[in-house]
């Protein structure tokens, strides 16, 4: 992945839950929750974690999956993902 901004991974985030998922831009929040508010089920999680590693080449681990609770979460897992990444290419 090309050197990207914390700004440009967020709203390439904010790209593909709108997009992919049809989460209205609205509900896109930091603080938002994945289940209880903007309402993702485990197949649109999974909808979004492929669409995520395909579109910004970053990896996400079990580990960080299960780590993630709101949006702010999954945002802040793609920017260190993004920087280890940056890194060791």
């Amino acid at each position: 992945m090309e050197p990207s901004s914390r700004p440009t991974i967020s709203a390439e985030l904010t790209e593909i839950l709108c997009e992919d998922l049809r989460i209205d831009v609205s509900r896109i929040r930091r603080e938002s929750r994945l289940i209880s508010d903007v309402c993702l089920d485990w197949i649109g999680f999974a909808i979004a974690v492929v669409a995520i590693e395909d579109k910004l080449r970053i990896h996400l681990s079990e580990q960080d999956l299960l780590s993630i609770n709101t949006i702010g979460d999954l945002d802040d897992i793609l920017h260190v993902q993004h920087l280890i990444e940056s890194l060791s290419a």
